[in-house]
């Protein structure tokens, strides 16, 4: 087994995965080097070949491949930027006060705190620091939601939905390895399932694991996979 503490172990065991025709840990490690490294080409691209065999085993057509986006971040890279932000704008606030001192005692103070260059840069420091609370808002924001309602892979090749009590739920599809979801409350042995921020059931707890769980989940050998419920994810 790899190391899947960085990227490129999870992408390694990833593609081995989606060599292997395992979509369920395909995605799940993808998705999760993605996370730490979403400008990397060579991840974007499997994950998206992983995601399009998921639509086709859900009977949906195939999601066009994408190359990725230059300008994408991790997590940790949002919040450099954010705080980077913040602090361009506590030195706009710093350079006013210090303006406005000036413009009390000296005449070229004055001249100097008027001058449209001068005003011009305030205000954009005043802008970097507001889209730095902004963006520290929602990466907060995001971070709550990771928390509360986790996302998850299915690793199941078909994973049925139930009520709370474990009932079937006959009219509700079954869901397929590789597909996303978040997690709810858990209770004896189930999970509340959430799609687009709706619940739509409960499942197995064991036929779904956490990304942020990724470099932990250890995948089962082939016999233990075709004695788990739903048989193999290829």
């Amino acid at each position: 087994m790899p190391d899947l503490i960085g990227g490129s172990g999870l992408y390694n065991a990833g593609t081995n995965a989606l060599g292997d025709g395992s979509l369920g840990e395909a995605v799940l490690f993808l998705r999760a080097a993605s996370r730490l490294e979403p400008r990397a080409k060579d991840v974007t691209r499997n994950l998206s070949i992983a995601e399009a065999r998921v639509a086709l085993a859900r009977g949906e057509g195939p999601e066009r491949l994408s190359s990725g986006s230059g300008f994408a971040l991790s997590s940790g890279e949002a919040w450099l930027v954010a705080a980077v932000l913040i602090l361009f704008g506590a030195a706009g606030m710093a350079w006013r006060r210090q303006r406005l001192a000036r413009l009390a005692v000296s005449a070229f103070g004055a001249v100097a705190a008027h001058s449209p260059r001068s005003r011009l840069t305030r205000r954009a420091l005043d802008a970097a620091g507001i889209a730095g609370l902004a963006l520290s808002a929602w990466l907060a924001a995001s971070a709550v939601m990771d928390r509360i309602a986790p996302e998850a892979i299915v690793l199941d090749r078909s994973l049925p939905l139930t009520a709370a009590s474990g009932q079937p739920l006959p009219e509700a599809p079954a869901l397929v390895a590789g597909e996303r979801a978040r997690l709810g409350s858990e209770r004896e042995g189930l999970v509340e399932i959430r799609l687009g921020g709706t619940s739509v059931g409960w499942a197995r707890r064991s036929g779904v694991w956490r990304v942020i769980d990724a470099s932990r989940y250890n995948p089962p050998s082939s016999t233990e996979r075709s004695a788990r419920p739903g048989g193999s994810n290829g």
